[in-house]
């Protein structure tokens, strides 16, 4: 359980119930459809195995960067982890052919991305963050085909996607140590940690300028009532990243980065609050 990321795990899960309630024209009928929960667990379980392989495969990293923390190796054998990991992943998968083909396809997807991505994609520079990011929006994605891809789900589509690539990068360079020493090609590896921070300001900058995305959008739809999200916008996630920048610019030490690793997940909490109050 500890492994699975629980904390995570809930954050995907409401960002999930949340695209079902948007794609389900704002009521609570989802929780009726067996559908929802079905995919709920699965969704859950494949996002647990891709925890489960990533720390299998990285627990020798892991021991540099988190001595403390480190499960795999000290507590768990890798080969019960991995063994533990196939079982649940098949039997997700194998569950996955009760739902429709789209969801079929999108948990057959993500399950075979998330073991590439522990053991390949994550040891190349940006090519691990756009996927963890991609696979993020997936989320919003999976839920929203329970009924109806709403305008306010494609917004948070393009959130999740730019605060995961953000956090993906920031771990990075708290992680940089062990990567380092097992011959991994991040990001701060291959551009040192000074252009990096460069290149997490721009995106937190480009973040800002997207929460006013749906701004421009529904005023030119004719839809003016955006005084709640803006404020709420402006509270919840846009100041957040504005203190967050401040963070990425007094860094020195990549210990420094771990507080905005913590603060961006708050900051997609904000982000779904926000979203809930865009017109569909």
């Amino acid at each position: 359980v500890r492994i699975a990321r629980p904390g995570n795990l809930a954050i995907a899960a409401a960002t999930f119930t949340l695209a079902a309630y948007v794609s389900g024209q704002r009521t609570w009928s989802f929780a009726a459809d067996w559908r929802y929960w079905l995919e709920l667990a699965l969704m859950l379980a494949i996002m647990a195995g891709g925890y489960w392989v990533n720390d299998a495969y990285d627990f020798k990293i892991d021991r540099i960067n988190r001595p403390t923390q480190t499960v795999v190796g000290p507590h768990l054998s890798r080969k019960k982890v991995l063994s533990v990991y196939f079982a649940a992943t098949w039997l997700a998968l194998t569950l996955s052919l009760l739902l429709w083909w789209k969801w079929t396809r999108i948990n057959g997807c993500a399950a075979v991305t998330l073991y590439l991505y522990a053991a390949y994609f994550k040891r190349t520079a940006v090519v691990g963050n756009l996927v963890i990011a991609s696979l993020t929006a997936l989320v919003v994605l999976s839920g929203a085909l329970l009924y109806t891809l709403a305008l306010p789900l494609l917004w948070a589509m393009v959130f999740a996607f730019g605060i995961t690539f953000a956090r993906e990068v920031t771990k990075d360079v708290e992680d940089i140590r062990g990567d380092l020493q097992h011959g991994l090609h991040t990001l701060p590896i291959l551009l040192g940690i000074r252009r990096t921070k460069w290149v997490l300001l721009v995106t937190h900058a480009l973040m800002i300028g997207a929460c006013w995305g749906p701004v421009l959008v529904h005023h030119l739809l004719g839809q003016d009532d955006l005084l709640r999200y803006a404020y709420t916008s402006v509270l919840l996630v846009q100041l957040p990243l504005v203190y967050v920048m401040v963070l990425v610019r007094r860094s020195r030490r990549p210990a420094d980065f771990g507080e905005q690793a913590t603060l961006l997940k708050a900051v997609i909490g904000g982000g779904l609050v926000s979203i809930l109050l865009l017109p569909s």
